[in-house]
């Protein structure tokens, strides 16, 4: 039988609804498509009869019925889905990222009859942290979950976005808001963070060996207890075994004399005794933790004893909850109080981030952790807070409009990430598929990225070192470029492309770019604002940054000071810190997008037509966090 979308007439109806059909979607979903519409009540090979409106809503049903399927694995692949969540935080609490990565990285993008897909462990992920974040029994678990050290700043924040909807047990069912604001390799990668953190705090609280409570909870088989999940039960056909998946976390403090030298010296206080109880008690679990903020447990003492200082000297206790906001506000004085003073303005970085680890070590010992909640959830927020570079970058902004429309216009068409644009939607067409991450598949990033001037290659192993040439990306994914990873994200931000769970097609602002004239300057700019945001952010995979709150603080600046630059000063005069290469590496993204330049004395600049787009691009950077937070409260 020939399929019903070769027939004109069944288009011509598919079209009146709304429906248009993508070329290659028949053969791929339709056999699957049928059946669920069947239960519907309509017949693919008979629809003249029915009501347009009842075939769409029947359509959508059995798309979401469809795409449903994709995130619920049974039999061995559920078996499996669990074998990975298990092995990844085994990986994760040995602080071994190496294994942690290997082991998400080598999901197949498709099934395979004994390995589940990326879309089963994301499901399973959900699924699981949707009953444990409602459980009434967990409720300390929730309070005290940390997402893990990880390399992608994005996959951190969908991490924390997933955690706040199972929260509210919406984490499943919030899958297409989830993919309209993290890609899908986010979703995957911070499904999996948030399973771990979860399970790794409640180790923690029960105290009992990770590796008992992994093989527990982390069952396919498990009661839904807090002692096992039952997400799947009843579902497994499988024999349980479950494929095998095999193959330094960095802090605001950096490593070496330079970072540990930032102690109370730089504010003239002499700190105090270390010999109290308290000290002693924050000292031994510091001594339990794989991650603190200094480099070493002796550093950090020596800061929280200057912590102990300024709080007297405010006539304020460590030991009370409420003096926690007044004792951020007295340091946050010190910091505006010293100017450019950049030794004391570090210094308190790392005094609020010794404050941080503090709060945690009361969130797991006090008796009454709750008390502490508030006081951790405004330090958060603080160390999140970059509000302070804003009005500079408003002001940037406002001045570079002045710039005559045209000008600017020019200088952002000629842009590559600009050009291209009218490159992808022709070669998108009618639909492309992508991967279960939302990303291109490896056959195609060779193409795309070069459209952009990138040059990179999909590859399934990476050559040997001898074997490489220089400027070559040899990605795995394209997450592994992050040039590439910024652009498609914006591209999808923007509605220039459309994203569904398998496909991707041409947005819904597609046709304002597909003209003959050059499009508007608001437009243009709106695109390259939101990939600037990525960039500046390291949200593609190819960075390696564990820092985040900091490198995003130092790359910030940087950017701005190329947006100011004068010839006066150059950016050698600027302090080197430990983020400062992860920062460079950022901005050298921007350059080799058009958007930075080296002037003569090896200093940042951007061109004055283009100091709008990206003094509007760090500004959407800065107020990222918030608005993810609050389109996660929503």
């Amino acid at each position: 039988m020939t399929s019903p979308f070769d027939d004109p007439e069944f288009r011509a109806q598919m079209e009146a609804m709304g429906v248009v059909h993508k070329p290659g979607m028949a053969k791929e979903m339709l056999g699957e498509i049928a059946p669920l519409l069947a239960d519907e009540g309509f017949d693919l090979d008979d629809l003249d009869a029915a009501d347009l409106d009842a075939v769409n809503a029947a359509l959508a049903r059995a798309t979401e019925r469809h795409n449903l399927t994709l995130f619920t694995p049974v039999g061995a692949h559920l078996d499996g889905a669990f074998a990975l969540l298990r092995q990844f935080t085994l990986a994760i609490a040995e602080e071994n990222l190496v294994l942690a990565e290997a082991l998400l990285g080598g999901i197949p993008s498709d099934p395979e009859p004994t390995v589940p897909a990326i879309s089963h462990v994301i499901g399973v992920s959900l699924g699981l942290l949707d009953e444990r974040q409602t459980d009434a029994a967990l409720r300390r678990v929730k309070a005290r979950m940390r997402v893990p050290e990880w390399r992608s700043k994005r996959s951190k924040a969908a991490a924390r976005d997933i955690a706040a909807l199972a929260a509210k047990g919406r984490a499943f069912d919030s899958l297409q808001e989830l993919h309209g604001r993290h890609s899908g390799l986010a979703i995957s990668e911070g499904g999996a963070l948030a399973v771990a953190a979860s399970v790794i705090a409640q180790a923690k609280i029960e105290g009992v060996l990770i590796d008992d409570l992994v093989s527990r909870v982390l069952d396919s088989q498990g009661s839904g207890s807090p002692s096992g999940s039952s997400f799947g039960a009843g579902s497994s056909s499988g024999t349980g075994a479950g494929p095998s998946f095999g193959a330094g976390a960095g802090s605001s403090f950096g490593t070496g004399a330079g970072a540990s030298s930032a102690t109370g010296a730089s504010f003239g206080l002499a700190p105090a005794a270390s010999s109290d109880a308290l000290v002693r008690k924050f000292r031994a679990w510091l001594q339990q933790e794989p991650q603190i903020a200094a480099p070493d447990v002796a550093s950090e003492i020596r800061m929280f004893t200057v912590l102990q200082s300024i709080a007297g000297d405010e006539l304020l206790a460590l030991t009370d909850p409420d003096d926690i906001d007044p004792l951020v506000d007295a340091l946050l004085d010190i910091a505006e109080e010293a100017g450019d003073d950049d030794e004391s303005r570090q210094a308190v970085e790392h005094l609020l981030h010794t404050l941080d680890d503090y709060l945690h070590f009361r969130l797991d010992t006090a008796e009454d952790p709750e008390v502490w909640e508030e006081a951790h959830a405004s330090l958060e927020e603080v160390l999140r807070d970059d509000s302070s570079i804003m009005p500079a970058l408003q002001e940037i902004a406002a001045a570079a409009e002045a710039v005559d429309a045209e000008e600017r216009r020019a200088a952002l068409w000629s842009l590559p990430i600009v050009q291209a644009v009218r490159e992808i939607l022709e070669w998108v067409g009618a639909g492309r598929a992508i991967t279960s991450s939302g990303g291109l598949r490896r056959a195609e990033i060779e193409h795309v990225a070069g459209l952009i001037g990138v040059s990179a290659v999909g590859v399934q192993k990476r050559p040997a070192r001898e074997d490489r040439e220089d400027s070559r990306i040899y990605a795995q994914s394209m997450w592994d470029v992050p040039a590439l990873a910024s652009w498609w994200w914006a591209l999808n931000a923007t509605g220039v492309l459309s994203m569904s769970v398998t496909r991707v097609y041409a947005g819904e602002q597609a046709e304002l770019w597909r003209g003959a004239t050059v499009p508007p300057v608001d437009l243009l700019e709106f695109l390259v604002s939101v990939f600037v945001a990525e960039v500046v952010t390291g949200a593609g995979r190819g960075t390696t940054d564990g820092f985040d709150v900091a490198v995003d603080a130092e790359t910030f600046a940087r950017t701005v000071r190329a947006l100011t630059y004068d010839g006066e000063h150059s950016d050698a005069e600027l302090p080197t810190t430990f983020m400062t290469p992860m920062a460079l590496r950022r901005l050298k993204h921007l350059e080799s997008a058009g958007l930075l330049e080296r002037v003569a004395d090896g200093s940042f600049t951007v061109v004055e037509p283009l100091r709008a787009a990206v003094a509007r691009g760090v500004m959407l950077a800065v107020l990222s966090p918030m608005m993810a937070e609050m389109a996660a409260d929503t």
